[in-house]
């Protein structure tokens, strides 16, 4: 059996067993950001099997900690972006001077809010572009070099996403999506050898069909 608890913010819920039926006790006092979650494991056993994990907001309600089992979580914002992404993150020991911590950096487009760069806990930074007219992903440049770009064709309905070992490098692999008018892919074709000296390209095929309620309803083998 599981049961939870939390307090959200001056507001205390308690779930309670009555005889099968469970209520809830819910005194509120403030706005409710939920600051404590209590997981029991085991109620008759409480509190040796209980975990509880804690958060806590800034003035906002951004989330800016998260900490359970001795790890925690601290999340950064700055005016850069108004408060309104988080453009670091910290995780690893609750101890702030501690090594085994690690952190990870975002950046955002300041009008659209889009994702532009993404650096990991060794230092590696990933670059996002967009489509102006549509800000759908245009091409994603990995910490090695490696580039993903991505075409659409909104009139036959495909989607091509091509990656190279670089930005001009060699194609390294090669989709092409075909959806319906509710984005639900109908086929997917992968290129398995690229054709050289004039040869055509082979190809690895996918079709996917779907029943009048939009489930599966078969799909082809390669």
């Amino acid at each position: 059996m599981l049961r939870e608890s939390s307090n959200i913010h001056g507001c205390s819920i308690l779930t309670k067993d009555n005889g099968g039926f469970y209520y809830f006790e819910i005194t509120m006092q403030r706005r409710g950001n939920l600051t404590s979650v209590i997981r029991y494991l085991d109620p008759n056993n409480y509190p040796a099997t209980t975990v509880t994990v804690k958060q806590q907001y800034d003035m906002t309600g951004n989330l800016v900690s998260q900490s359970s089992h001795g790890i925690q979580k601290n999340y950064g914002y700055s005016l850069e972006t108004q408060y309104a992404y988080p453009q670091s993150m910290t995780q690893g020991a609750t101890d702030p001077n501690s090594l085994n911590r690690v952190k990870t950096t975002s950046s955002y487009d300041f009008n659209t809010g889009l994702l532009r760069s993404a650096t990991d806990a060794n230092g590696r930074a990933s670059v996002m572009n967009y489509y102006p007219e549509t800000l759908r992903p245009k091409d994603i440049v990995s910490p090695t070099g490696a580039l993903t770009s991505i075409e659409y064709d909104d009139v036959a309905l495909r989607i091509t996403q091509t990656q190279r070992l670089s930005v001009n490098g060699q194609v390294a692999a090669k989709t092409l999506r075909s959806v319906n008018g509710i984005g639900q892919v109908t086929k997917e074709q992968s290129l398995a050898i690229q054709g050289i000296n004039g040869a055509s390209d082979v190809w690895d095929i996918v079709d996917t069909g779907y029943d009048q309620f939009g489930r599966i309803s078969n799909i082809s083998r390669p």
